[in-house]
């Protein structure tokens, strides 16, 4: 039964509880408690682990007796691990043991031992419906790390990573999640661009005092903000931003969220210097120090990037994306082992996250362990069945091993979930072609450009949609290549050699194909998927030159 609250307690506190439940949900918010709620005949764990991970929010119904329960612990712990906001409703008047005050590091609690009781309740529906009632759920914005951009921007086809390759976190390594683009697209932070929601502990503190009116106009622009970020309008978020801090200087939220803005905008050094403010202001606040470390990375300042990981993940060390950022700033920097080990770490706090298995696959790709590579993504797959990019990337590392039919199957399937996801396009060109449909891709790679809703017209990746379609030459391909910004210079050379060395190579020139990709090859993009792409076909090229 779908919920929204889980109502962790001890057996000896069951009327607080069942009081707690009965209060919630006569204002429409739904409870697991057990043990009204577990079903006859199931196990009782299984029971709890699934209510924990089917709610939004966990009230702890703190006492004596919660303090020094294993379970309790177990039920905390497990909340967590998942991202799940809790709020401790203190019955009794007693410290948390250190296990416990470990887990909970908010300093907002709930002090209910005052009676009535029925007054806190109130207070307790009031500050749930808050959270609920928020533009993403808490479950969400915390377990998932924003991933997704806001509803009304604009997704590039191929975002790059600092290197030009968002997790959203977002370079030369895309980063995006995907090995979009011919290259990885490691959406340089996991935690995509999206702004922040106001936190639990920010809600619960700002219901305890009424508001001054300056501080109601502050939160106004804010919101103001907030909701024109949400629908793409960064101008107009960051000015409203802008505002709110104007009206109340220590605003580190609207700090937050103007720094997520100007990460939209490439104005990193901005973003910087919002997220360091927001740090001054919050010295214990992981996010704006994930955050910042993203702005770094996307600076290609790896090194300032994984000391802010480092700093993030000390705060807390339960943030599966924070892992992920710095095993991507780690591959950067080639410390493959380092990558590996930070992924495995996230794999461990959470074994059936998707993501974790398709950046394993981007590292194993990397590396040129394919075999590897394929059954990570295909373990993405079978966990995210609609998970575009890791059908992208697979269908790259098939191609890699020649295994032309399979990777064609892969890169459609890629396009069918993203329809404007133009790299998965050029796989199908370039499957396609391997497979002696040359004239066949050429056509189908024309209608889709002739119809593509993606990106802008003279941007990178439609110069070489239309240098494979046949549109443009090869040298006003390399051309547009030579005179890319300076930090997208070494990725576009990547894969312009890559894409020009393919068409050569199927003309059967493969003198200068090979040249070609000895360029790409010395671009050193190694988490790209053209670079591995190169070094696969000068191996296919030696051996059948024996």
């Amino acid at each position: 039964m779908a919920h929204d609250v889980f109502i962790s307690h001890s057996s000896k506190d069951k009327t607080t509880a069942d009081a707690v439940c009965a209060a919630l949900e006569s204002d429409g918010i739904s409870c697991w408690v057990a043990p009204r709620d577990i079903v006859p005949g199931k196990e009782w764990g299984a029971a709890i682990v699934d209510a924990i991970k089917g709610a939004k929010v966990m009230v702890l119904v703190f006492s004596a007796h919660a303090n020094h329960s294993p379970q309790i612990n177990r039920e905390v712990e497990r909340a967590v691990n998942r991202g799940i906001p809790i709020i401790p409703l203190r019955i009794e008047n007693v410290v948390p043991t250190q296990s416990l005050e470990y887990f909970l590091s908010s300093p907002h609690w709930l002090d209910a031992f005052e009676p009535p009781l029925e007054r806190h309740l109130k207070y307790l529906t009031k500050v749930i419906q808050q959270i609920l009632e928020g533009p993403e759920t808490a479950t969400e914005a915390f377990a998932e790390g924003g991933k997704t951009l806001p509803s009304g921007s604009k997704k590039s086809n191929r975002r790059r990573w600092i290197v030009y390759g968002s997790v959203g976190l977002v370079g030369l390594l895309v980063v995006g999640g995907v090995f979009l683009g011919g290259a990885y697209w490691f959406d340089s932070k996991q935690r995509a661009q999206n702004p922040m929601p106001q936190d639990v502990d920010k809600i619960l503190k700002d219901s305890l005092t009424e508001p001054s009116e300056w501080e109601t106009d502050a939160a106004a622009a804010y919101t103001s903000g907030y909701n024109k970020h949400t629908n793409g309008n960064l101008e107009g978020a960051i000015a409203d931003y802008t505002k709110a801090i104007a009206m109340k200087d220590n605003y580190q939220m609207a700090y937050l969220n103007r720094g997520v803005a100007k990460v939209d905008k490439k104005d990193w050094d901005g973003a910087i210097d919002d997220f360091t403010k927001a740090i001054e202001l919050k010295p214990d606040d992981f996010e704006a120090y994930g955050r910042r470390g993203e702005a770094r990375a996307d600076k290609k300042d790896f090194d300032s990037a994984i000391a802010d990981y480092n700093q993030a993940i000390k705060l807390n060390a339960y943030e599966i994306e924070t892992y992920i950022n710095r095993g991507i700033a780690k591959a950067q920097k080639k410390d493959f082992r380092g990558a590996f080990a930070d992924l495995d770490t996230a794999r461990e706090i959470k074994s059936d996250y998707p993501t974790v298995y398709y950046y394993r696959g981007v590292m194993e790709t990397g590396e040129r362990n394919l075999t590897n590579a394929i059954a990570d993504y295909t373990k993405a797959i079978k966990l995210k069945s609609d998970y575009a990019d890791a059908y992208y990337c697979r269908g790259f590392a098939r191609y890699d091993l020649q295994s032309y039919t399979d990777a064609l199957a892969d890169f459609r399937t890629a396009c069918q979930l993203n329809p404007g996801h133009d790299y998965a396009q050029f796989g199908i060109y370039l499957a396609r072609a391997r497979l002696r449909q040359r004239d066949g891709a050429a056509n189908e790679l024309q209608i889709y450009l002739h119809e593509r809703r993606s990106g802008s017209p003279g941007d990178w990746s439609s110069k070489i949609g239309k240098f494979l379609a046949g549109q443009i030459s090869e040298s006003e391909l390399i051309t547009a290549m030579t005179n890319s910004p300076s930090d997208e210079l070494a990725g576009n050379s990547c894969e312009g050699y890559f894409y020009a060395a393919t068409k050569r190579l199927l003309a059967g020139e493969n003198s200068v194909a090979n040249e070609y990709f000895q360029k790409c090859i010395a671009t050193d993009e190694r988490i790209s998927q053209e670079y591995t792409g190169a070094a696969s076909e000068l191996a296919h090229l030696e051996t059948s030159h024996h």
